[in-house]
């Protein structure tokens, strides 16, 4: 790792599936063994997050959630925690998820149905200022 490398403590994962969410924690802890994670089921959760004075480095975000959209949570973490990256990790793969996304401030974006190497693969390139953009 060059010094290009970008320390992320703090991480934010919004997942309301448990075993996606502890599938990617998994993932998360590979690359970022010293993270402290915070895990959210709902937007709402996460948002009390954003706000609770907590500086996230990486927030990792699903989309679709029980009670509304993490695209409100990329832009509350943009607008609280400029500096926080927020990464969309989503089974959707189009535009109409995508762009909203991307236009709510989100850094990058990868797909649950890559392998754990790519996934993984992205999270080390999210350390070094690599936005991750799926295919």
């Amino acid at each position: 790792m060059g010094s290009g490398t970008i320390v992320m403590n703090n991480i934010l994962l919004l997942e309301d599936l448990p075993e996606i969410r502890a599938w990617l924690k998994s993932l998360v802890l590979q690359v970022f063994p010293t993270a402290r994670i915070t895990e959210c089921s709902r937007v709402h959760d996460a948002l009390a997050q954003v706000g609770s004075g907590l500086k996230f480095d990486l927030a990792l975000i699903d989309l679709g959630l029980p009670d509304g959209s993490g695209t409100d949570v990329v832009s509350a973490l943009r607008d609280a925690q400029p500096n926080a990256q927020s990464v969309v990790v989503t089974i959707h793969d189009d535009d109409e998820h995508l762009f909203p996304a991307l236009q709510a401030g989100a850094y990058g974006y990868i797909l649950k149905e890559q392998s754990r190497e790519l996934i993984t693969e992205h999270l080390v390139r999210i350390s070094q200022g690599e936005p991750p953009l799926s295919p």
